[in-house]
């Protein structure tokens, strides 16, 4: 066989001298210390470099080290997709941070409306409620966490003789996905 370390293991990713001294398979041949690397490169014999994730075991026989074994994988792929996954992971935070601003903007503007203003969202045939402004509480006196709980307690306080028109106004506009304009009377 012939020395490994001149061959393909002779410089870092950026192309600077990688010590020979420093080389974990060289070290496992020559103090037999075995090792598991996972963050190194080889290179090819075309000058390109493969990033690679390997052991080296040294051979000992009659308590003398008598060479190594090196086994290792190219983790390109491995890389490509932790590298796709960190920017997917960015992505996603950017975009959670976007729509929790916006969220507290809509907030924002709709507890100072004077009125009521809801976001529904259809879930197996149930209405829920997503957000309520504040304006609840002092037009119709229940709480938002009432009304986030449990739908009912909004409809409650709703008129009697305007109860029904109001709850098949707001399942229609969820239905169709629309906006809802309804005056109603409080009770």
């Amino acid at each position: 066989g012939q020395r490994i370390y001149p061959i393909i293991h002779h410089s870092y990713a950026d192309g600077s001298p990688y010590p020979v001294e420093q080389c974990p398979m060289f070290l496992a041949y020559s103090e037999g210390n075995a090792c598991h690397i996972d963050n190194e490169v080889l290179w090819r014999k075309d000058g390109s470099c493969v990033p690679v994730e390997y052991k080296a075991h040294p051979i000992i026989k009659d308590k003398v080290i008598s060479g190594s074994v090196v086994t290792f994988s190219d983790i390109s792929e491995r890389i490509q997709a932790e590298e796709q996954l960190i920017n997917e992971v960015a992505n996603r935070k950017q975009s959670e941070s976007i729509a929790e601003h916006t969220k507290k903007r809509l907030m924002d503007i709709t507890d100072n409306i004077p009125g009521v203003v809801f976001q529904f969202q259809s879930y197996q045939g149930d209405l829920v409620v997503k957000h309520i402004s504040e304006g609840i509480e002092l037009l119709q006196g229940v709480t938002i966490p009432d009304v986030l709980t449990d739908f009912n307690h909004y409809i409650d306080s709703i008129h009697p003789e305007d109860k029904s028109r109001v709850k098949k106004a707001i399942t229609g506009a969820v239905e169709r996905v629309e906006a809802l304009r309804c005056d109603y009377r409080v009770f």
